[in-house]
């Protein structure tokens, strides 16, 4: 990195330069910026397939090029985890079941609560997620440029 900006400033003082560069959250990114060796790279406008499947409507607000993350808007989709015993259909969202949540987290948990062994519990129920309506109002969040892409 010194050399670098040795070869692209020889007039300036390159320790005050470097020192510079290593006050930034990335020193790599900023000497490419100084170095004019820099290219931003190309935003998918939407997240890879998979990204939190609890948010939709994705908008693509910025990209904070030192940190390499993007901030973007988005749509809750509410959920809820169920027990359903096999073979079962899952209930609509917000119906009344056996909900994962409350200290249902373990098979030992439904165990307890339906009085039968947690092998029955592994060998009878699974446990599923179960989406609603998105909410209209936008949210904003950033992640990874890796998670993202």
């Amino acid at each position: 990195m010194q050399k670098l900006l040795e070869v692209t400033y020889p007039t300036i003082n390159i320790e005050s330069l470097v020192e510079i560069v290593n006050a930034t959250p990335n020193p790599e990114i900023a000497t490419e910026m100084l170095c004019g060796l820099y290219v931003e790279p190309t935003i998918n406008p939407q997240p890879k397939k998979g990204f939190r499947p609890n948010e939709t409507n994705f908008t693509v607000l910025g990209y904070n090029k030192f940190n390499q993350e993007i901030t973007y808007s988005y749509h809750a989709i509410p959920s809820c985890e169920y027990w359903v015993k096999n073979g079962e259909e899952a209930p609509a969202y917000g119906e009344k079941g056996l909900k994962y949540e409350s200290g249902m987290y373990y098979s030992e948990d439904v165990a307890k609560k339906l009085g039968i062994t947690k092998e029955e519990v592994s060998a009878n129920y699974k446990r599923i997620t179960v989406y609603g309506t998105p909410v209209v109002e936008g949210r904003n969040n950033t992640t990874n440029i890796v998670n993202w892409q």
